[in-house]
């Protein structure tokens, strides 16, 4: 007994690599091409436009003139319109044909308008016109502009201040010396003068002392006596009152010195204050003879210095001004050119063809493997069932067996 079980039937292939990178290739091509169209805006402004123009039209229209006289000659026959030739179509198949080498080239022409044309040619010809103006002035400077400046005819610079020494007042030393207040007064003239009056009193007093005891003797009197005693005191009172009397001359002979004395002072400090008066004039004075010479010193000097800035600018005013009309002459009128604005850039997605195959060989294999599993259940069931038939059998063949013995 022969039994037989399903097949899943063969695995999906694999697809070609090269086949597959040839389509992602064009996909992405075509995807290019696209973004590419979408960014090529035509733009009109007050100025001027600018248009994009297809570098391949005019090998399009070569090839459809070619193309038109093999069809006239016999030897060329359109595979469309039934044979028959058309312009439109002709040159449409060689614009888009891959083997059109200029395909993908293509032209940004910025165009002006006609007012702006015709400055712009005005333009070119006036710059014409002055550069020529230009170059004769500056072959006739190009002696004076290769040479250096020759600053030797220049006035001199100013001199520098030059120091007259230090001012100082110069006061002498008699000036400055200190004035003693004391000359001639105080306590040692006071007792020179006192001690000359006791120097004359003093022996006159003896004698009248001894004159008065002698007296008193001669009279009867004696020491201790009350006469005696009245008349000697009498006599002392007299002698204090001279000397009282030398004491008040030697206070006013001080008196004396010490206005002498202050009057010698003032004398004095007046000539002192009169020599300072005098020298801070005279300091003053040179000051302001000095600051007269430096005024007059820094006169010159900014009036040298001026001079000669003055000569050096003309001087280079003679290199420059024809250099400024030179530059002047190249500069000429300008032409207002198209303000162009920035194309929105487009970006269109490429297709993945690549994850779109892998996709599709992926469904494949889970569909080619869910075959296999059922193929595999459905044979598992069917040998079940004929191992059960078998064991059927031969348990039947066994009866017959029996029973015919």
């Amino acid at each position: 007994m022969r039994v037989i079980g399903k097949s899943a039937g063969s695995p999906p292939s694999a697809p070609d690599p090269v086949v597959t990178a040839q389509a992602q290739t064009q996909s992405n091509v075509d995807t290019a091409r696209t973004n590419a169209a979408l960014n090529r805006v035509n733009q009109v402004t007050p100025y001027g436009n600018l248009t994009y123009t297809n570098s391949g039209a005019d090998w399009a229209q070569q090839q459809t003139q070619k193309a038109k006289a093999a069809y006239d000659a016999g030897t060329y026959t359109p595979t469309q319109n039934g044979g028959q030739f058309d312009w439109n179509t002709e040159y449409q198949g060689a614009l888009n044909a891959d083997w059109n080498p200029y395909k993908d080239t293509w032209t940004a022409t910025t165009s002006l308008s006609p007012e702006q044309q015709t400055l712009y040619n005005q333009t070119v010809q006036g710059q014409t016109m002055y550069g020529n103006a230009a170059l004769r002035g500056l072959s006739q400077l190009q002696d004076k502009i290769g040479s250096p400046v020759d600053y030797s005819g220049v006035p001199a610079a100013g001199q520098a201040y030059q120091q007259q020494g230090q001012l100082a007042p110069t006061l002498t030393q008699d000036a400055w010396q200190a004035i003693d207040p004391n000359i001639g007064y105080g306590a040692q003239s006071r007792e020179r003068v006192e001690q000359a009056m006791f120097d004359r009193l003093s022996p006159v007093q003896a004698q009248q002392r001894a004159a008065q005891e002698t007296s008193l003797r001669n009279q009867g009197l004696t020491p201790g006596s009350e006469a005696y005693t009245n008349a000697m005191r009498d006599l002392g009172q007299q002698e204090n009152d001279a000397r009282l009397a030398v004491i008040a001359a030697g206070g006013q002979e001080e008196a004396t010195q010490a206005n002498i004395a202050n009057t010698l002072f003032n004398q004095k400090a007046s000539n002192r204050d009169a020599l300072l008066n005098a020298q801070n004039t005279l300091f003053g004075q040179q000051a302001a003879s000095r600051g007269l010479f430096d005024q007059e010193q820094e006169q010159q000097f900014n009036q040298s210095n001026a001079l000669r800035q003055q000569s050096i600018n003309e001087m280079l005013a003679q290199r420059q001004i024809p250099l400024n009309e030179i530059a002047a002459l190249l500069g000429g009128q300008q032409v207002q050119y198209p303000q162009l604005q920035t194309t929105p850039q487009s970006n269109a997605a490429g297709t993945d063809y690549v994850s779109l195959i892998n996709g599709q060989i992926a469904a494949q294999n889970n569909a080619y493997n869910a075959k296999v599993q059922n193929a595999a259940s459905g044979n598992a069931t069917t040998g079940t069932v004929a191992a059960s038939l078998i064991s059927a059998l031969a348990s039947a063949a066994a009866s017959r067996q029996g029973s015919g013995g």
